[in-house]
């Protein structure tokens, strides 16, 4: 008869590389992570995407909220309580069916209202958007994100860097499906209907996006070459490596304001993350000078960096500029109270002319803030209020010293700020909450922001984090 320990060693459990027990939590977390980047960079429409990304936001919930993420998210301050709130709030207020005695008095409704009399139905309750539809997909697919900041919050600090390592990973592979694109002219791997097939663009419909990915993606090697374990002399170069590889490709996208964004995030990182090399030597604008001088001479040979440059000429003559004038004008009609979140194309087509029209059909205003506040009204620009005193409070308000004697926010809530920080810049010019993939990256970046004002586990091991500041 064998020894009993014999056949009980079979049972010792193994080491792994995660750092905490119940790793089928990480693995959800990134499985939803990817999932929202892999189906969700189109409009959002019922169908097998939609559905994916759902099940796993609400797996997401059922996973994380009893396990910490409900109660981290009630331990936050008002302010950052009362933004995701607010985020949460607007969908479903503007869903609530209102009395005719209310509805019809809301600013902007005479159409509506003459409409509902022909057909008389002048007595229904009715809520207050304009495309029910619309707003019940814009809540639904918000709710499933909120699986992603419950993960988010529950998880430790080295799982949170396992899923910027996934989003790294992926961009890696967006980069592959975008080089196979470019060499087919579009002809290939292209899964959205574009008008800008031909160009880099990932698993995206739109070049901008990718553009914007490419620059976030900057962000997160930044955090994570700069809080490794490599030896400090390399963390630039290898750095440097990635930005340029990241810039290079965002030539590909012919995106302007891609492009800038990725400069800025090339800029930032060594000032957010690699703080200690630049106080001992000038590595830092050394290499950013050396990168701008090589990739101007790239461009100078390349056709298709010739092409991304030559667009910076052409800004007089974008068409955002009337369309911005023409959504604007939209505010007139319906503020204080909107017309319903993802309602601005219907909104925007009744009162469109007919020499407005274009062979494209108009899907957006091309900037964020103008649709926020035509969609969501006032509501919309008190919950914006409170997403920037947030971002305030946080990089403001010290934390109590860490075991090593720092203050000062986390190299984590250095990272949501800045990744936020450029989704909102790139809103100016563009929509890109209104994808899912982005709108997933920014819940993530806005979990690391509030994870800075969570009280920290005493009993939980403290992660390595050791960027200088």
């Amino acid at each position: 008869m064998p020894r009993a320990h014999g056949r009980l060693s079979h049972f010792v459990p193994r080491k792994t590389i995660f750092p905490d027990t119940q790793t089928w939590k990480l693995w959800l977390a990134i499985g939803t992570l990817m999932s929202f980047m892999l189906l969700g960079g189109g409009p959002i429409s019922a169908g097998f995407g939609a559905a994916v990304m759902l099940g796993m936001g609400a797996a997401c919930i059922l996973a994380f909220g009893p396990y910490d993420g409900f109660s981290r998210l009630a331990g936050l301050p008002a302010v950052e309580l009362l933004c995701w709130i607010g985020i949460l709030a607007i969908p479903v207020l503007q869903l609530i069916p209102l009395p005719p005695s209310i509805w019809t008095a809301l600013p902007g409704r005479d159409v509506e209202n003459q409409i509902l009399a022909l057909v008389g139905q002048s007595s229904a309750w009715l809520p207050l958007t304009l495309d029910r539809a619309a707003t019940l997909s814009t809540l639904t697919m918000t709710l499933a994100l909120g699986g992603v900041l419950l993960a988010t919050l529950a998880l430790p600090d080295r799982s949170i860097r396992l899923l910027m390592i996934a989003l790294v990973a992926f961009v890696a592979f967006s980069l592959f499906v975008g080089a196979i694109q470019l060499s087919s002219a579009g002809r290939l791997l292209t899964f959205y209907p574009t008008s800008h097939r031909g160009l880099l663009l990932g698993f995206f419909a739109n070049r901008n996006h990718e553009a914007l990915l490419l620059a976030i993606s900057i962000l997160a090697v930044g955090y994570l070459v700069g809080t490794s374990r490599i030896p400090q002399r390399y963390r630039l170069s290898l750095f440097g490596f990635y930005a340029f590889i990241a810039f290079s490709a965002a030539f590909g996208t012919a995106s302007r304001m891609g492009l800038a964004l990725c400069l800025v995030a090339s800029f930032a990182v060594p000032l957010l993350f690699l703080g200690t090399t630049i106080a001992r030597k000038g590595y830092a604008w050394v290499a950013a000078g050396v990168l701008v001088l090589f990739l101007a001479g790239l461009a100078s040979l390349s056709g298709r960096a010739g092409t991304a440059l030559e667009r910076y000429g052409d800004v007089g003559g974008d068409y955002r500029w009337t369309l911005w004038e023409r959504s604007a004008a939209l505010l007139a009609s319906y503020f204080p109270v909107g017309t319903g979140l993802g309602s601005f194309a219907d909104v925007y087509q009744k009162y469109e002319r007919l020499e407005w029209l274009l062979p494209n059909y108009v899907n957006d205003a091309h900037n964020d803030y103008i649709q926020l506040f035509v969609e969501a009204g006032l509501p919309g620009a008190m919950v914006l209020l409170l997403l920037i005193a947030t971002l305030v409070r946080t990089a403001l308000i010290t934390r109590p010293p860490d075991r090593h004697g720092r203050t000062g926010p986390t190299n984590l809530a250095k990272l949501g700020i800045a990744i936020i920080l450029l989704i909102l810049v790139h809103s100016v010019v563009d929509y890109p909450l209104r994808r899912p993939a982005i709108a997933v990256i920014f819940t993530l970046a806005l979990a690391l922001v509030f994870r800075q004002r969570v009280k920290p586990d005493k009993s939980a091991p403290q992660a390595f984090d050791s960027a200088a500041a």
